[in-house]
């Protein structure tokens, strides 16, 4: 049976937060930043600006590659101050042989606006500088969307169940501040503008967490946040677009999965899910819940925290596994799992469990 994983760490920065604790607690209680973008003006049809959900120090009209060294360190910082490894230079002391790998969920490589050079030096100054404090052997990225960071952290707990590495920090982040990428979106009719009325609002954010093997944790007396269930990764045959019709098959299997290896949809008592205003979402989340929800205990609750962070990307996995940690930690969460649901727009379709750090696997 494959070693426990646990989190220790947890770190955010978002429009509606300047760390988990602000974050969360914005969340629940329905707060958002929702507000026009003056960055990009009126550029799209009938002078409609961009509603958006943007940092409160306004990273300005840039991809995501750019503000990356804006994003990152703070959430970084915060989660290993959480998990009392700081930069892990004390863990070192007394260990010499301790392997830390980083793992960070990314957008897709070819995004509008984000040339392969530039994507290139991202990862560079990935490994040099975003988690210079955590002082990484390697670094993974993991560039697929929505289901980056569901799949970050399936790599990260793999590695360390098979002591590839002793620590694991796994992050994500995204920005969908940046003209050229809305006018791709808006062209694919995937924008929410006055004169569309389904669509995404762009948002930006950046999460961290840390991830050790539980008796690691238990060890050296580090706060067990939560702990892990196996992740469940699938793919839609079908590409999105209004030609196609929406199946949900790689959605259903993942999600079937997840519930399988946990113990069954009895067990989980709040979901999260990447539900941002596009139809696509909701119709393919419509028909999970009919084909493999049907077990869970009549109070389960669905939520879906874009109603206030809009639509931030490739943070989205890892923004959702913050909060899951921070209602397991205010007793909101229920007494069972929480499972977090994530889809991208090419297909990649995920899903994992969260425990309770009191209850095992």
């Amino acid at each position: 049976m494959p070693e426990s994983v646990v989190v220790t760490g947890i770190g955010m920065r978002t429009p509606i937060g300047n760390d988990a604790v602000q974050t969360a607690s914005a969340v629940r209680a329905g707060i958002n930043r929702f507000a026009l973008w003056e960055a990009l003006g009126t550029a799209f049809e009938d002078d409609a600006g961009v509603i958006a959900s943007f940092l409160p120090d306004e990273l300005g009209d840039e991809p995501w590659v750019g503000k990356a060294i804006d994003l990152v360190p703070e959430p970084l910082h915060e989660a290993l101050w959480s998990s009392g490894l700081f930069d892990f230079g004390e863990v070192r002391a007394w260990n010499q042989r301790v392997q830390v790998g980083a793992y960070i969920a990314t957008p897709y490589e070819d995004r509008a606006g984000v040339s392969k050079e530039a994507f290139r030096l991202f990862a560079i100054e990935a490994r040099q500088h975003c988690i210079a404090p955590a002082h990484a052997d390697f670094v993974q990225v993991v560039s697929c969307d929505h289901a980056a960071g569901i799949m970050a952290v399936d790599r990260a707990a793999q590695d360390l169940q098979t002591h590839k590495i002793d620590f694991a920090v796994v992050g994500g982040l995204d920005s969908l501040l940046h003209a050229d990428y809305l006018k791709a979106l808006w062209a694919e009719g995937r924008l929410k503008l006055p004169t569309h009325a389904d669509g995404l609002l762009p948002g930006e954010a950046a999460a961290v967490v840390v991830l050790e093997r539980a008796r690691d944790a238990e060890a050296r007396g580090a706060p067990i946040l939560a702990r892990l269930g196996e992740a469940a990764i699938d793919h839609e045959a079908l590409p999105l677009g209004p030609e196609y019709p929406i199946r949900a098959e790689g959605s259903s299997r993942a999600i079937s999965a997840a519930l399988a290896r946990m113990g069954g949809p009895g067990r989980v008592e709040r979901i999260i899910v990447d539900l941002s205003g596009e139809r696509w979402r909701s119709l393919e989340w419509a028909l999970v819940e009919t084909r493999c929800l049907g077990g869970l205990p009549q109070e389960w609750q669905l939520w879906h925290p874009a109603d206030c962070l809009g639509d931030i990307g490739a943070a989205t996995s890892i923004v959702h596994l913050c909060l899951a940690l921070r209602a397991f930690a205010r007793g909101y969460g229920g007494g069972g799992a929480i499972l977090l649901a994530a889809a991208s727009p090419r297909g990649e379709r995920a899903a994992l469990a969260v425990f309770p750090a009191q209850e095992g696997t």
